[in-house]
């Protein structure tokens, strides 16, 4: 629709936005952002807002602590023991204008050389090597990973939102580790909001969807009080590095 392709232009221009995708089910969009300016992010966020104010029906926010980010399984067909986890703590990391520029050029292309990134970066590959090992060494770069469509999969992508009923302290703990565990789950997402627990997770349809929500409540059947959940569309944009372009 022309609504739709003027929300997009607008997110394609604003400097301050992480990753925005389409959804469906009770929510129509999803909006991140990891940037160090959250006056910028509010600014461009109110502008929104106000545009589209007639299209906007109801808005939830919601802060990430963290993530953890798992290999999917249906191209495994098991589950992986490794995985990413982004922890939104501590010290911010210092990064000079070089390591800023590599970063960068990974984002677009990971699987670059250092002779590429050296070219790209005005750096000799030597340095680029040097300073992707310290960037490792330092947890700032932990990992690159390949953008695979999971529509091209027959797999729809979820995410859920659970409340969870604490009949003991360790009850999210308990949840966590099974999901942990799941073939299907792809995301567990640590939030400060309304929802207790947040994860993402890929199913064929619905039905092995709602076959897997069963599952899971039928082995907490005292912990999860109720979900929500939407489908989750194609992306608009994706930037997850906290810093300028």
């Amino acid at each position: 629709s022309n609504t739709k392709n003027k929300m997009e232009g607008f997110i394609k221009r604003c400097k301050n936005l992480g990753w925005v995708m389409w959804m469906r089910g009770e929510f129509d969009i999803g909006i991140t952002t990891t940037s160090l300016n959250i006056t910028g992010f509010d600014n461009e966020m109110r502008e929104f807002f106000f545009r589209f104010r007639k299209n906007i029906k109801k808005k939830e926010i919601s802060e990430s602590t963290g993530y953890e980010e798992y290999p999917w399984g249906f191209l495994l067909n098991k589950k992986s023991k490794s995985f990413f986890r982004i922890a939104y703590d501590g010290e911010n990391a210092i990064l000079d204008k070089q390591d800023k520029l590599i970063l960068k050029e990974l984002m677009k292309n990971a699987r670059q050389n250092y002779v590429t990134l050296g070219r790209k970066t005005n750096l000799n590959y030597k340095t680029v090597r040097a300073r992707l090992n310290n960037l490792v060494k330092r947890n700032i770069l932990i990992g690159t990973r390949v953008a695979i469509n999971p529509k091209s999969f027959g797999k729809n992508w979820y995410k859920v939102l659970l409340d969870i009923n604490y009949i003991n302290k360790n009850a999210a703990k308990l949840i966590r580790d099974y999901l942990a565990n799941s073939v299907e789950v792809c995301y567990i997402i640590d939030n400060l909001a309304d929802n207790d627990l947040d994860f993402e997770l890929f199913a064929d349809s619905n039905e092995s969807f709602f076959k897997f929500m069963d599952r899971l409540q039928d082995d907490f059947p005292d912990m999860i009080k109720d979900y929500r959940f939407v489908v989750l569309g194609d992306s608009i944009r994706f930037r997850n590095v906290p810093f300028d372009e």
